[in-house]
């Protein structure tokens, strides 16, 4: 068993620490709190100095301060769990926070604050071949990064939640697991109109009615003459009264869709969500119309604007079929030597469905390319979860050492919610059970009231 890092691995007991408490979740400080622990007026001696990154090793931030070019001074940082730890070579008098800290605690939150989150790695800071395997570190002068390392995805931290899933929520849902020639013909179609990117950057997916033209064989549709819009509807070809409730749905989805760009600065991301599920509702009373239209297709979509013109890339537009059947979201735990890794899954009738990795999924659906086929996910919390694992490569990444604290601040309200399996040897599959993973991997059990 990897013992857990303690304070003392890291920091010198014979060398004075001052502590600065931090906020959570990002581990911030703002410059209002910085100057609630320096009172001096220092504005004179700001001119001319500067604050320069040296590096990161052992969960140590490594910065030089220089006052004038003949007066540096170096200071030595630690982000602890809920708190900064900081010296200077001047040996903080008075074990007080000293000028040079100040000055270069300043420049770091210069624009009103800086999140410190980005140095905290603990059960990594004092193993220098865990950071070496998990961890890229990058140095210039003027920023320092210190991130996961791209396959092993999100890692989790503890007393550190996930900062990029605040659009995410975990709830019990519903038990799910259980002869005519029309060559060159124009027709109407109904296209999936999508992008992708992050959850914030992607525009929301919208059905969009549209003239266009089949192939010789008359079963695709080869190219689109215009979309269908409020601004310049169709008028070519009449509609059927499937087809005028799907142009009904359409319009709706598409007030959604350009709320959702209006929206998208928003960090909390609430008035986002609500879009989301108006949107996800819209598609669930779509799809029994959508099955009964013999011409569908999708077109990657870069902006909404782009639906007043006339589409002109063929490369982006593939003919497809919606489907009713609803992909099943499940996770699988593997255990490695030294850690976990969890990724997810999702199963149509019982078959695994490979998806692409970042970037590559348009929000609320999902495309079987292999069977031409496009799914609805079952629910807009499926889709947030899934689209937030497969934006971190797929994976999240637990140091055994952090298992115990990840299965209580996490994985217990993810098994409650979804299927999750457990690998320890390849070949062997189980159903996760907390108490057998402590067995399996000779994790200790703790004491629990």
């Amino acid at each position: 068993m990897i013992k857990p890092s303690k304070i003392d691995q890291i920091l010198d007991p014979e060398t004075f620490f001052y502590d600065i408490p931090l906020e959570k979740p990002n581990l911030r400080l703002s410059r209002e709190e910085l100057d609630m622990h320096y009172s001096a007026k220092v504005k004179k001696i700001f001119r001319g100095s500067r604050c320069d990154y040296i590096g990161y090793a052992h969960g140590i931030l490594s910065v030089e301060v220089f006052l004038n070019e003949q007066m540096r001074h170096k200071l030595f940082l630690h982000v602890g769990e809920d708190n900064l730890h900081i010296t200077c070579s001047c040996g903080m008098p008075g074990e007080r926070l000293c000028i040079h800290a100040y000055i270069g605690l300043h420049d770091m939150v210069w624009r009103d604050y800086f999140d410190f989150e980005r140095f905290y790695w603990p059960g990594y800071e004092s193993d220098e071949k865990l950071q070496q395997k998990f961890l890229n570190v990058e140095v210039d002068k003027r920023r320092i990064f210190v991130e996961p390392k791209f396959r092993y995805g999100n890692i989790f931290r503890p007393g550190l939640v996930f900062l990029d899933n605040r659009h995410i929520s975990l709830k019990v849902q519903p038990d799910v697991f259980q002869g005519i020639d029309w060559s060159r013909e124009e027709v109407i179609a109904f296209c999936l109109c999508y992008s992708v990117g992050g959850y914030f950057n992607a525009h929301l997916p919208i059905i969009v009615p549209c003239l266009a033209k089949t192939g010789k064989d008359g079963k695709s549709v080869t190219s689109i003459l215009q979309f269908s819009t409020a601004k310049k509807p169709v008028t070519k070809i009449e509609f059927t009264a499937n087809q005028l409730l799907l142009k009904d749905i359409s319009l709706r989805q598409y007030e959604l869709a350009k709320n959702w760009d209006k929206s998208s600065q928003d960090e909390s991301g609430l008035e986002l969500a609500t879009l989301k599920d108006a949107l996800f509702a819209l598609w669930q009373e779509a799809l029994p119309l959508l099955i009964r239209e013999k011409y569908c297709c999708t077109y990657y979509l870069y902006w909404l604007k782009f639906l007043d013109q006339k589409p002109r890339t063929k490369k982006y537009l593939q003919s497809c079929q919606f489907s009713l059947d609803k992909p099943v979201l499940s996770f699988v735990l593997k255990f490695y030597a030294d850690h976990f890794s969890l990724f997810a899954e999702v199963h149509v009738n019982g078959q695994h469905l490979k998806t692409e990795g970042w970037g590559a999924k348009p929000p609320l659906v999902l495309f079987d390319e292999k069977h031409g086929l496009c799914y609805l996910m079952q629910s807009v919390q499926d889709d947030d979860l899934f689209w937030w694992m497969l934006n971190n490569n797929g994976r999240l990444t637990v140091l055994k050492e952090h298992f115990i604290e990840f299965h209580h601040t996490f994985l217990d309200q993810l098994s409650r919610c979804y299927p999750i399996s457990f690998i320890k040897k390849p070949g062997t599959k189980n159903k996760y059970s907390f108490d057998d993973v402590l067995q399996e991997t000779s994790l200790l059990k703790p004491d629990l009231p």
